[in-house]
């Protein structure tokens, strides 16, 4: 799979035509930068517009100041001004191609199907730590030649934001769908590092009540503002936008996993979130103010609080910030083993790449293990799947063992 990131011009009227005004093309110009800007006119004006749909195909431009290696790309992801505004899906780089729009000659260097492509209702805040990665190594901006490469997770990730800020019913399914037709699976299952208050002080509130929160970091309730709205209500009322609120916000969404940690060094338990929506509450005890914003979620399974020796875990999950981000392969690696056997980690994980690696482990120490669940839940693929799986591992043929497993 191949993803791209590109730049564009801003312009106030989303890319749906030609600027109105010669005093916007001025300033356009101004913004731009870039030498592909000609008469005042940049060429992208038309990228999310239906007036460049020609022969079955969408038609659009970006400032290359080099041709990417690459000419196909199962998404373009379109960046200006600091934000991912849109995508083409299926998307190619194809040579200069010219139309007479709107009565003047508008260059092209992309295109995808005519059906394939999103403008965002609500933009993305691009975030290098999770939108600019390739490889494991993130990148501080957008290269000079005018895109970037992004693997897969970095895909998903803005797909998942964009879907999660979104306000069009419309737009979040033509996301979904786009989500499935490129990845085959569920929406992105991400895991959060939340602290249930200061020494664990609201844990026992938070299992009784089924919910993790943050505390009163706002004066009132933002529900309905957009992520920009709130960062831009908190810089007044704070002097600073606080990251935590908005992860707990914008990015933190049903089926996302939840580790309830606090520093120094104990987890106190993990759970999945049950809602898309969180709730402000209001008259809250002072004892319990870290419960002022809340997401319900069920707690998998209790287990006595566990005391982290390991320094590497200390130092992931204790950094000063109420809510971050754990990857999957730390999760997998570093917390999983962590956790009691009784622990039904298969019962909230929709990474089914989480549930083997899981599997393969118990396997490992108890020898055998049942699978259970009503007929049709995967228990005869599954594990077909795992007698693969060591197969493989013993450089057994794949293809001989695929017969006689079957």
């Amino acid at each position: 799979m191949k993803f791209l990131i590109v730049n564009i011009t801003w312009l106030p009227n989303k890319w749906k035509g030609i600027p109105s005004t010669e005093a916007e093309k001025v300033e356009i110009k101004k913004i731009s930068g870039f030498r592909y800007v000609k008469e005042n006119v940049p060429h992208e004006c038309f990228n999310f517009s239906e007036l460049t749909i020609f022969n079955g195909y969408k038609y659009g431009f970006a400032q290359f100041t080099l041709p990417p290696q690459y000419k196909n790309f199962d998404i373009i992801f379109f960046h200006s001004s600091n934000k991912l505004v849109g995508v083409y899906h299926s998307a190619e780089i194809i040579d200069s191609k010219t139309e007479t729009v709107q009565g003047m000659e508008i260059g092209f260097n992309i295109r995808c199907p005519e059906n394939d492509w999103i403008l965002f209702d609500e933009f993305v805040e691009l975030d290098k730590e999770h939108h600019l990665i390739k490889e494991g190594e993130v990148k501080n901006r957008i290269g000079q030649v005018g895109y970037n490469y992004i693997d897969a997770n970095a895909a998903k990730n803005i797909l998942e934001n964009a879907k999660s800020i979104s306000k069009d019913n419309q737009i979040r399914e033509k996301i979904e769908q786009l989500e499935k037709a490129i990845f085959n699976t569920n929406p992105v299952q991400r895991f959060w590092k939340v602290s249930p208050g200061e020494g664990g002080k609201c844990w026992e509130e938070c299992q009784k009540k089924g919910v993790i929160g943050i505390g009163k970091i706002q004066k009132k309730d933002v529900h309905g503002l957009t992520e920009e709205e709130v960062k831009e209500y908190l810089y007044e009322e704070r002097g600073k936008r606080s990251p935590s609120l908005i992860k707990f916000i914008f990015q933190i969404t049903k089926g996302h996993i939840i580790i309830a940690y606090s520093s120094p060094s104990t987890i106190y338990g993990v759970g999945i979130v049950e809602e898309k929506d969180w709730k402000y509450n209001e008259n809250i005890p002072y004892e319990y103010s870290c419960l002022i914003n809340t997401r319900k979620v069920n707690w998998i399974k209790p287990f006595s609080p566990i005391k982290v020796e390991d320094d590497e875990i200390k130092s992931k999950l204790g950094i000063r910030e109420a809510i971050s981000e754990i990857p999957k392969d730390f999760f997998i690696n570093k917390l999983l083993p962590l956790f009691p056997d009784t622990f039904r980690i298969e019962s909230f994980l929709i990474d089914t790449e989480i549930i083997e690696s899981y599997i393969l482990k118990l396997i490992s120490k108890k020898h055998q293990i049942i699978l259970y669940g009503p007929p049709g839940t995967g228990k005869t693929y599954n594990a077909r799947k795992l007698a693969l799986e060591f197969l493989r591992r013993d450089n057994y043929s794949v293809r001989n063992s695929m017969k006689e497993v079957k």
